[in-house]
């Protein structure tokens, strides 16, 4: 496909063998008893203990993290605390709270 006289891939690359590239390049599964994870590896920390505290619910038969089986329960805000991020368009219709904190109600 041509957009602009341009072919619709990156490096001429097809997008599906790029996404194969990705998967099949990063070798072996590393030994995790080796790392040394540093000061700002804060966010590998905290999702591999989420991810054992879901383990650990699903063991003692009780729901993971984030799976709300009541669907009234099922609301999801993205709260906005910048005011230039708030802003919104014409005919747009947005799912997230506003500044106020207020739901937004879709359109």
């Amino acid at each position: 496909m041509l957009i602009d006289g341009i072919e619709d891939t990156q490096w001429g690359i097809d997008v599906s063998d790029q996404d194969r590239m990705a998967v099949e390049q990063q070798g072996v599964i590393a030994d995790g008893t080796n790392e040394h994870l540093g000061a700002s590896d804060g966010g590998i920390v905290l999702m591999r203990r989420m991810m054992r505290d879901s383990l650990a619910a699903v063991a003692a038969d009780r729901d993971p993290l984030f799976i709300i089986r009541d669907p009234a329960k099922q609301i999801v805000e993205f709260r906005q605390h910048s005011t230039m991020m708030a802003q919104k368009q014409e005919g747009v219709s947005y799912a997230m709270a506003d500044v106020a904190g207020e739901p937004a109600l879709a359109k």
